[in-house]
């Protein structure tokens, strides 16, 4: 939700963006992890009703935390007026910044080769290992569990910039290879735990940045944009390693999926170098607000 991950920029200081939107990483994951277990317990000792009934009623502490925000400590952005234009004007926008495009177009590659799990797990646990359908749901908790740690420890930084993105999506590509590697079921649960951790990793940094680095009246529709790479890549990307997987074996669709990472990595450093991005996401020319694009130049960058 844009409007969602918008609103995370104006709950917190510029410094904590990082911060906060690797906790809401972490409560994403978390939810995917508790979620199904308790729908699970709910549905054996109370029956499909009561499962429908809890999750309703969980919205009420949604509600609850909104109606007990302190509205004078946010920090509202400036909103864009509405008009035609506005998803063109978004575009050119992204297009202009390279800090901003560089990343997103990060996201549209990996998010289409190298997401995909539930093409590839399902053959890698069924036709490489011979397992059933349990060991793949064991195989994707250990990837969830790899991805709530991911996105706590991702959440002690204080600072994100292009490099954070670039070690990022390289660490998840190698992290598919080595799964794609495993010579047996058993380790290929830690290689999945790995690939949780880098993923969520990648997604956390090169959302963050993107916050950071978006004019406030333009970050809703920079966070749409980035919604539509992301989402609608996967789809894209899903058929491509459904034949590769079919032809050769899941082993080369994870095989393809890290290499995009890697090739990924690599890209956006030599973009980011030659846009005079070196280390800060900072461009050389024109770029987002001025005063973040300051904090971001003066803030301590890591070794």
């Amino acid at each position: 939700n844009p409007a969602r991950r918008a609103f995370v920029v104006e709950m917190v200081p510029q410094d904590q963006v990082p911060n906060a939107v690797s906790l809401n990483s972490a409560v994403m994951t978390s939810s995917r992890i508790i979620g199904p277990a308790l729908a699970g317990l709910l549905i054996a000792t109370l029956g499909y009703g009561w499962a429908f009934v809890v999750d309703g009623a969980s919205y009420v502490a949604v509600l609850v935390a909104l109606a007990l925000m302190r509205t004078s400590e946010l920090r509202p952005s400036a909103v864009a007026e509405r008009g035609r234009g506005q998803v063109r004007e978004g575009l050119r926008y992204v297009r202009q910044v390279p800090a901003l495009f560089i990343p997103l177009a990060m996201m549209g590659v990996v998010g289409a080769l190298s997401f995909n799990f539930q093409v590839v797990l399902p053959l890698l646990v069924t036709r490489t290992f011979g397992g059933a359908a349990a060991t793949f749901t064991l195989l994707l908790s250990f990837m969830s569990v790899g991805s709530l740690v991911g996105a706590l420890v991702s959440a002690r930084r204080t600072e994100v910039d292009v490099t954070h993105v670039v070690a990022a999506s390289a660490a998840f590509g190698v992290a598919m290879l080595l799964l794609a590697a495993a010579p047996s079921l058993p380790l290929a649960f830690p290689l999945g735990f790995a690939v949780g951790v880098t993923s969520i990793s990648f997604m956390t940094a090169s959302t963050a940045i993107v916050q950071m680095r978006a004019e406030p009246s333009m970050r809703g529709r920079v966070l749409a944009l980035q919604a539509i790479l992301f989402l609608g890549s996967t789809p894209i990307g899903g058929p491509v390693l459904g034949v590769v997987s079919d032809l050769w074996g899941a082993r080369a669709g994870l095989v393809v999926g890290g290499l995009a990472g890697i090739g990924a990595a690599l890209w956006g450093r030599w973009a980011f170098r030659r846009a005079g991005d070196d280390r800060s996401g900072r461009e050389a020319s024109s770029g987002p607000d001025p005063v973040l694009v300051s904090e971001a130049a003066t803030a301590p960058q890591p070794a």
